[in-house]
């Protein structure tokens, strides 16, 4: 997917597979979808209880619209396509259990978990790992939402690492040079 080279060490990002569901984070909302085909929400709703919660005044919820076709998206806005995709359930919060944020604020959060979910769903969803000319693993890190995401922290950590290793044969070669004036051999 990228690759990068600084001196003698390769950073390459890749997609993460093993990334956990965003909805095993500490979120505010609930997902409640109303058929057992989506499973990757928090809870399975009739309809009826998805109307019920939108009728509840002391409810914040967005509704939930899926693509299913090659592949699953999710929005909370509609998608142009009427065969492929409709309303699948809703993304809610109560602001009781929420007293420090607004319901603005409450809405803005639910909005991006189901931005993250649906990145999750979209596998974009990345992990780098830094190896040294001899295929040696320096590093790894992965579960960035986002690929700049990971480029971003993989070259940082990429170029830490060649900045470390350099101030190391620096100070080794500092310290042969030491002990050679005093006719100290070194291994």
């Amino acid at each position: 997917m990228f690759t990068q080279t600084l001196k003698d060490l390769t950073l390459t990002i890749a997609n993460d597979n093993d990334a956990e569901s965003p909805r095993n984070w500490d979120n505010i909302g609930t997902v409640a979808f109303t058929s057992r085909r989506y499973a990757f929400g928090d809870e399975l709703k009739t309809s009826d209880e998805l109307v019920e919660l939108m009728h509840n005044p002391d409810c914040v919820y967005l509704k939930i619209y899926l693509y299913d076709h090659s592949g699953i998206t999710i929005s909370t806005s509609p998608f142009s396509c009427q065969w492929d995709s409709g309303l699948a359930g809703l993304i809610y919060a109560f602001p009781e259990m929420h007293p420090e944020m607004t319901r603005d604020e409450i809405v803005k959060v639910l909005q991006c978990e189901v931005s993250d979910l649906n990145q999750w769903l979209e596998g974009d969803v990345y992990w780098y790992h830094i190896e040294d000319s001899k295929g040696d693993c320096l590093e790894s890190c992965g579960g960035f939402f986002g690929l700049e995401c990971c480029k971003e922290a993989g070259l940082e950590e990429l170029k830490r690492l060649a900045d470390d290793r350099e101030k190391a044969a620096e100070l080794e070669s500092s310290e042969s040079e030491y002990w050679a004036c005093r006719d100290v051999v070194t291994a």
